[in-house]
Formats: C-alpha cells, structure tokens, sequence
C-alpha cells in the first residue's frame, strides 16, 4: 500500500505539471484516473466475498506463492523468490507458515539431498485452481472490456499501464 501511495503522489505532481499547460480539462479527467486507479488497488487487495471459505486464513501473499508453486517445476525458496520479486528469506519464512497450514509440502530430489523443493497438498491445490479461476475470469471480462478499444486507444491505455507499472517497481 505504500509504494501505492508513493505512485499516486508521483502522478497527482505529474497531473498538476501537465495541467498548467493542458487546461482544467485535463486535470478533472487526470484526477478522475488517479481515483480509479486507487479503487482497483484497493479492491485487488482482497478475495471475492464467495471465495472467502476457501482463502479463509490465507493471505493474499500466500496465495500467489502457491500460484507460483503450482506453476514451477522443482518450486525452490530461489525460484519462487526470483519469480515473485521477493527475498528468499521473505519466501522462506512464507513457505514454512504455508506448510504448517497444510497447503504445501517439502521435499528433495533424489538427486539433490541439499535442495528443498515444494509441492502443494490436495488444500494447496484447491487453492490454485480457484485463484486461477478468479484470474481466468478477470481475463476474459477485461479482454471484452478491451474489445471495445480500437487498436490506437489499445495502444495509449498499454502507454500509460506501462509507465504505472515502471513506477510502481
């Protein structure tokens, strides 16, 4: 949530820049951006009011550990680290209170005995195969969002995410 904030003050400074020079205009549709970037974050940060049962007790940073389990072969704390943009002692301390929780298991290659590798239980594997779910379905309804753009306005709307992501990391 704070580096959230860090990109909205950064925007709101780029927004009353530009708005000296492109008119009052401008500036109420900016702030009209910066509002709705705002209410995606926030309501990103939490799960669907039907899926809470499944996700109950689960952070949001352990459910997209487990997507990212479940995606990996041979998942290490390093993999999983490089993948998520994360420490591996940040994963590390994240996989053990997963694996108290039942949804995740340690093992080693037979020929590996110093690697630690993960694999998700039967409650692990519910859990991504709903959270993949949950992203299937924003895909699809985002991709008829987008289908009423035309390639121009794809290309301004993929400008501006763009440079959002590049200050957000």
């Amino acid at each position: 949530y704070c580096d959230f904030v860090d990109i909205e003050t950064k925007l709101q400074y780029a927004i009353f820049v530009n708005a000296a020079t492109k008119g009052d205009g401008y500036l109420e549709q900016a702030e009209h951006i910066l509002d709705l970037l705002v209410k995606i974050q926030e309501s990103s940060d939490s799960f669907p009011v039907e899926l809470e049962g499944i996700f109950k007790g689960i952070s949001l940073l352990e459910v997209h550990c487990i997507a990212q389990i479940g995606l990996l072969d041979y998942a290490n704390v390093t993999r999983i680290a490089r993948t998520m943009n994360l420490t591996r002692g940040g994963v590390s301390k994240v996989c053990k209170r997963m694996a108290v929780k039942g949804l995740l298991e340690g093992y080693q290659r037979p020929n590996n005995n110093k690697e630690i590798c993960y694999r998700l239980t039967g409650a692990g594997r519910k859990v991504y195969i709903e959270h993949e779910k949950i992203h299937n379905k924003a895909r699809q309804e985002e991709m008829v969002l987008l289908g009423a753009f035309n390639e121009s306005e794809q290309a301004v709307i993929l400008r501006f995410l763009s440079g959002v992501y590049q200050l957000h990391n």
